[in-house]
């Protein structure tokens, strides 16, 4: 059994496919009329592009004899199809929009887009339509004339998401210096404004960053997308690189190198080096030399340098002191040893650059120095303390009356030129004196002398004066004794003598008998040592004085003895 298709309708200049259905339990063969000229007469389907409306004509021969006929016709309407021409494939930037145009857009065609193609702002008899593809999309559209004739075609949008990295990676360069960043993509560089870019429009760009910055840049990829980057520059800190201080160490003794740096790490000296690509790598020199610590980071190369000092003795030198009598001396060593033991007469002291001693004479000391491997040094010094202030108190406690004085005693040595400071000033004749007097003070008193020698060494002493708020005889100078019969001219008369005139009242002198031989009322009357105008016997004799107290007028009366000589 053989069927065919609906009859068709085509336009002039069209073509279309006609096949047939066959069904047969048997082998068959199917021939269409040769009188078609069809390039394949066997073949189910063939394409057709008749002039005219043609009718066409297949057969079908099964084995078993059976044959069939059927035909299918081609109507051509004398009016040619639709043509359709479209704006060539396309690429649109990742959420842009790109048009479409039907080029030859006929307004008697209706054109229909499908609509299952998403991203299209129209979709039926729109000359251009703007499509936004979330995907490369195959757009398609058909076009039909008045006849029911079409055209089909499609337009592909490809998304554009991504071009190639147009930056080069993050830059490391060092404090102070500067670095060309470049673009090796994109069309159109932009670079963002910043007062360290030398130019802000080519691909080739020159930076002096003073810190750590981000650089952008905007590129146009060949189908127009905008794309924005960064690239990184660091800086290295010049302070990034450290040697380590220079050191001394004794020969034959291996130190480990401690620096500090970023990056690639390279230690190098005219010594060996263990492990010269490590910050903490090890060397024993033989001689003093230079070590150089490299370090690189990207285009940061820094150089630093330390000095190793190869010993083989300790050098030391030591200080002594000069101190006043009990003080402390203070006694320092330096050099290049890293420890220090102090003797005193073979006596093992303290350790350390510095000691503090207090020696009660001059002393000499000694310093050894020692530093791990290498031969040790030794400084003398010597502690000069200077002679003891010789400055004594006969006594440290007095006593003073309100119409008395005292005087302190001291012992001192005349032959140092010693200066003395009293304190407090009260009462005293003077604060710069060995020896002041006190009087006039109405309360008790302490009183403390700093004696200075020519070396500024000081000492103190204290005394005590108490007041006896009441008069004495102390406020007189009576002679215990004087010679009034030798006529030498010196110590010929006995008188009173007060600090005070207007206490004085009276004197009365009695022999042992309590016989009065001399009496007066007048302070500057003496006596020649006469009595009734004869001579008395050498001997002791008893005077009484009455005197007034000033200050409490209170009436005293004090005695003593005086001695006639011849």
């Amino acid at each position: 059994m053989i069927s065919l298709t609906e009859d068709k309708t085509i336009c002039l200049g069209d073509s279309i496919n006609i096949s047939a259905v066959i069904s047969s339990n048997t082998d068959y063969q199917v021939q269409w009329d040769t009188s078609h000229h069809f390039l394949c007469e066997t073949c189910v389907p063939v394409n057709v592009k008749p002039e005219v409306t043609t009718t066409y004509y297949i057969n079908t021969n099964a084995v078993s004899g059976c044959t069939n006929r059927d035909s299918i016709t081609v109507t051509v309407i004398p009016e040619p199809g639709p043509k359709l021409q479209l704006s060539s494939d396309t690429i649109v930037c990742e959420n842009g929009n790109i048009e479409i145009s039907i080029l030859n857009f006929e307004n008697s065609h209706t054109y229909i887009w499908d609509q299952n193609d998403i991203g299209l702002d129209c979709y039926q008899n729109c000359k251009t339509v703007k499509a936004s593809p979330a995907d490369d999309t195959y757009f398609s559209i058909i076009v039909k004339n008045s006849y029911g004739c079409f055209k089909e075609d499609s337009v592909l949008v490809t998304v554009e998401r991504n071009i190639e990295d147009f930056l080069i990676p993050a830059k490391s360069i060092c404090e102070g210096s500067q670095t060309v960043l470049s673009t090796s993509g994109g069309n159109h560089p932009v670079w963002d404004v910043d007062p360290t870019i030398s130019c802000t429009d080519c691909a080739m760009t020159t930076v002096t960053p003073t810190q750590p910055a981000f650089y952008w840049v905007s590129v146009v990829s060949d189908a127009g997308c905008i794309y924005r980057d960064s690239v990184f520059v660091d800086i290295i800190p010049l302070s990034s690189i450290d040697a380590g201080d220079d050191v001394l160490i004794c020969k034959g003794e291996a130190i480990q190198l401690s620096g500090k740096g970023i990056g690639n790490i390279l230690w190098t000296s005219a010594q060996s080096i263990q492990n010269p690509t490590s910050l903490t790598a090890l060397t024993s020199p033989t001689e003093s030399s230079l070590y150089f610590l490299t370090t690189k980071l990207d285009e940061c190369n820094l150089l630093d340098s330390l000095f190793i000092q190869v010993l083989e003795k300790t050098t030391i030198e030591a200080k002594g002191d000069t101190i006043c009598p009990d003080n402390m001396a203070i006694l320092t060593a330096s050099g290049n040893a890293t420890n220090f033991q102090w003797y005193s007469e073979n006596k093992k002291l303290d350790q350390g650059d510095t000691i503090i001693v207090n020696p009660d004479k001059t002393t000499e000391y000694m310093v050894i120095g020692n530093r791990t491997v290498c031969i040790s040094d030794t400084a003398l010094v010597q502690v000069k303390v200077y002679p003891r202030i010789l400055f004594n108190l006969s006594e440290d406690e007095y006593e003073v009356f309100i119409n008395s004085k005292a005087k302190f005693s001291v012992t001192y040595d005349e032959d140092n030129d010693y200066k003395y400071e009293w304190s407090p000033p009260t009462g005293l004749d003077c604060t710069d004196c060995p020896e002041p007097t006190v009087q006039h003070i109405d309360q008790n008193q302490k009183y403390v002398v700093t004696i200075t020698d020519m070396h500024q060494c000081t000492e103190e002493r204290i005394v005590f004066v108490k007041f006896n708020n009441k008069c004495s005889g102390k406020g007189f100078y009576i002679p215990n004794i004087f010679t009034p019969y030798n006529s030498d001219g010196s110590n010929d008369l006995f008188r009173v003598y007060a600090e005070e005139a207007s206490e004085f009242i009276s004197i009365k002198v009695y022999d042992r008998w309590g016989e009065k031989v001399f009496a007066t009322e007048d302070l500057n009357k003496s006596w020649d040592g006469l009595y009734n105008g004869r001579k008395l016997a050498q001997g002791v004799y008893t005077y009484i004085v009455t005197a007034r107290c000033e200050t409490t007028n209170d009436i005293f009366n004090f005695a003593g003895d005086i001695t006639i000589i011849e």
